[in-house]
């Protein structure tokens, strides 16, 4: 294996279980960066060709979201909308990379930003553009050429990239100076993460948050990151690229000593997972009320509440 990050040819390998068919994973993880990721990893066009057709539907079994899926959508919509807001300044112009259905392009727009997405998923953009009216173009990162802007955000979406520092490359170019990039990934070493919720097909990179913050360093700096459950950072770019940081020697060792150790108690009693199925339970009134309403109307009411 070579590394994604460092490109380096040392590596543990190991299999674990898809967790949506329970079909093997080949995965590696680096000895020198501790960055974990998929064998064989498809290439560019062959991954674009199943975001494009087949993922939402191997994955939510839907070609358009669903309306518990906007009222989902919204609500975490909103939590990044307010952890980014500590940072506008004067930036005003975003662009949503995986923008999904479009449900964080219409609520951005109504706080204030000039949004616009792109999406790879030819059934998810359409809808963003025909139940929202907001520009959610088909394609992916590397359709976007021409033109900058203030921030770029980018949620659950680098996990999926062959070569994620060619994407951080991409993005930082695009950006503005003193740009923002918002990322959000899967913690691989989060507490509140089930043993059987972690590895999926799709999933090509698994990030730590040291590895997230490597991914970045020779484009940007961190501004805040948390990293509780999922990884969510806020970088601003550099002036001009920088030598990479890895992880010390210490670092790597720490975050895969807790890697192999992640058990079903630690999920349940110190991550809380415990309480998931009552949030659930708690979310069902309020989906099902979704039920009557348009998905315009579901994030209007999500908004109206928060703001």
């Amino acid at each position: 294996m070579i590394c994604c990050l460092c490109h380096s040819e040392s590596s543990t390998e190991f299999v674990r279980s898809d967790a949506k068919s329970s079909l093997p994973v080949l995965l590696g993880e680096c000895t020198q960066c501790g960055h974990v990721q998929q064998l064989n990893i498809p290439s560019f066009s062959e991954l674009e060709t199943y975001y494009s057709h087949h993922y939402r539907g191997d994955y939510k079994a839907v070609h358009v979201p669903k309306k518990k899926h906007v009222h989902r959508a919204g609500r975490v919509a909103l939590e990044r909308l307010e952890m980014l807001r500590a940072f506008q300044g004067d930036r005003r112009s975003l662009l949503d990379v995986g923008a999904g259905g479009g449900e964080f392009v219409y609520l951005a727009i109504k706080r204030g930003w000039d949004a616009t997405g792109i999406e790879p998923n030819l059934g998810y953009s359409e809808f963003a553009r025909k139940e929202y009216g907001v520009e959610v173009r088909t394609g992916s990162l590397n359709d976007e050429a021409s033109g900058r802007v203030d921030v770029v955000t980018m949620f659950h979406v680098l996990e999926h990239m062959p070569d994620p520092l060619t994407s951080v490359q991409r993005v930082y170019e695009r950006l503005t100076p003193q740009g923002l990039f918002f990322v959000e990934v899967p913690n691989l070493i989060q507490k509140d993460s089930s043993p059987h919720n972690i590895f999926f097909k799709a999933h090509v990179q698994y990030f730590n948050k040291d590895t997230l913050l490597f991914s970045a360093s020779q484009f940007f700096e961190c501004l805040t990151i948390e990293d509780t459950g999922n990884l969510r950072a806020v970088f601003v770019r550099r002036e001009e690229p920088h030598t990479p940081i890895p992880p010390s020697v210490r670092v790597v060792e720490e975050n895969s000593r807790r890697f192999h150790q992640k058990s079903w108690l630690e999920y349940i009693f110190e991550g809380e997972g415990w309480r998931k199925p009552v949030s659930r339970i708690r979310r069902i009134p309020a989906e099902r009320a979704s039920e009557s309403l348009d998905p315009r109307e579901i994030l209007d009411g999500a908004a109206n509440v928060r703001l």
